[in-house]
Order: structure tokens, then sequence, then C-alpha cells
């Protein structure tokens, strides 16, 4: 067993998620995760997008996934002092 494996166990014990191990133990563990990666290597391989061109449309992915979530706003109601 690596270090890396042993510090993923270590903190699967302590309740870690697995989105929070290092990316080439995930890897290793997490099929979905695999496939994803494998199919980006994949792109990479047939020369269909650059490197860059990956990390932009990740990042592109991130922020539209992100700005069409709805979140709660919670706000705290105080008391009116009067002025």
């Amino acid at each position: 067993m690596t270090d890396a494996d042993l510090a993923a166990l270590e903190n699967w014990q302590r309740g870690v998620a697995p989105n929070r191990l290092d990316p080439d133990v995930r890897y290793r563990r997490d099929p979905a995760f695999r496939m994803l990666v494998d199919m980006l290597i994949s792109q990479l391989r047939q020369n269909t997008y650059t490197p860059t061109e990956l990390r932009e449309a990740v990042i592109l992915a991130a922020v539209i996934h992100e700005s069409t979530v709805i979140r709660p706003l919670i706000m705290e109601l105080r008391a009116d002092d009067g002025r």
C-alpha cells in the first residue's frame, strides 16, 4: 500500500468526503472520476483539444453551473434601534 493509499484510508476513517482525496487516489478508487479523466485523456491523445482548451472548458462549465444553481438567501433580522 502506497503512502497516498494510507492517507486516503486515514481520511476515509475520519469521514473525509471522497472528493477531498488526492486526484490520483480518486482516479484509482472512483470509477466515475476515472471515466471522466480517461475521457479527457482520450481528447488530448486525439488532438481534439489542447490542455489549455480543456481547462478553459471545465472552468466555463463550472461557472455556468454555479450561475444557474439557486441557493437560499438567509438574512438576519435585527430590531430597529430608532436611527
